[in-house]
């Protein structure tokens, strides 16, 4: 939780000057969008979310007999 906390400050919070709500929100919710998708998890051996969705081998049909 540490991390993330970190990670939220230094990319988010203390790059950003947030006029409304509004803003702060919609901004918030992109970075935590983006942060799901595309930051290296340790759980996924350093690998992001998006990267290992992509199938091994795109042509391989599974469980459909040719």
């Amino acid at each position: 939780m540490e991390s993330f906390n970190s990670r939220l400050r230094d990319e988010l919070l203390n790059v950003e000057v947030f006029t409304t709500l509004a803003e702060a929100q919609v901004l918030a919710a992109d970075w935590r969008e983006d942060y799901n998708a595309n930051h290296p998890h340790s759980a996924l051996g350093m690998m992001s979310p998006a990267n290992r969705n992509v199938p091994v081998n795109p042509g391989l049909s599974l469980g459909v007999d040719q």
